[in-house]
């Protein structure tokens, strides 16, 4: 029964995190796209408030898709991420236990380690590149030529860079955010416990 449970959690892991994957190589690949549309703005054969009109609603989409993304993931990213650390915790004590007598249970032990510290780094660093990418998008408009544009266009840029300079990112319920600085706190979590768990067993 163990057996079953652990192959569908992996299981169910592995999809959500593949999609998650995915979800954020499409940020980056949409902060390319975005780039094209504002380079755009430099033909002088292209009508600018037609390009203003389609960076607009392009950047609109953007946002929206990825404030949605987050808070589906946003339930799951907090449960992820509170059973990874436990389960390390718990594995760091076992591999403890397990070097007074070692046989093959340490290889497994090891293995579930890696696995669970790479989920954890996957989960966060993917988190940081898809909150990077729609970073580079006020980055992309603000180093453009909107200030060589008539005054009336370059209002609406100007407003357009100020909604774009609000940062969005992949959250736990808002407790936490997926970047290398939390894969980092997690990290010295697991390792602060398992060091109070071992203080408190040997007395």
């Amino acid at each position: 029964m163990a057996l079953i449970v652990g192959e569908g959690y992996f299981i169910c892991n592995g999809a959500l995190l593949i999609l998650f994957i995915s979800l954020c190589l499409h940020h980056r690949a949409f902060g390319r796209m975005f780039r094209r549309c504002v380079f755009e703005l430099e033909d002088p054969n292209r009508d600018a408030f037609e390009v203003l009109r389609v960076i607009h609603d392009f950047h609109k989409t953007i946002k929206g898709w990825f404030s949605e993304t987050s808070e589906v993931y946003s339930p799951y990213i907090l449960v992820q991420l509170i059973f990874t650390v436990l389960m390390m915790i718990c594995l760091l004590f076992q591999l403890d236990l397990e070097l007074n007598h070692i046989d093959f249970n340490i290889n497994i032990i090891l293995l579930t380690f890696a696995t669970s510290a790479s989920n954890l780094f996957i989960y966060c660093y993917f988190g940081k590149m898809a909150t990077e990418s729609y970073a580079q998008i006020s980055d992309c408009l603000f180093e453009s030529n909107w200030y060589t544009h008539p005054v009336n266009l370059q209002k609406h840029f100007i407003l357009l860079i100020a909604n774009a300079q609000t940062s969005l990112f992949y959250h736990g319920f808002g407790f936490t955010v997926l970047n290398l600085q939390t894969f980092n706190t997690m990290f010295r979590t697991v390792i602060t416990y398992y060091m109070g768990l071992k203080t408190l067993t040997s007395k």
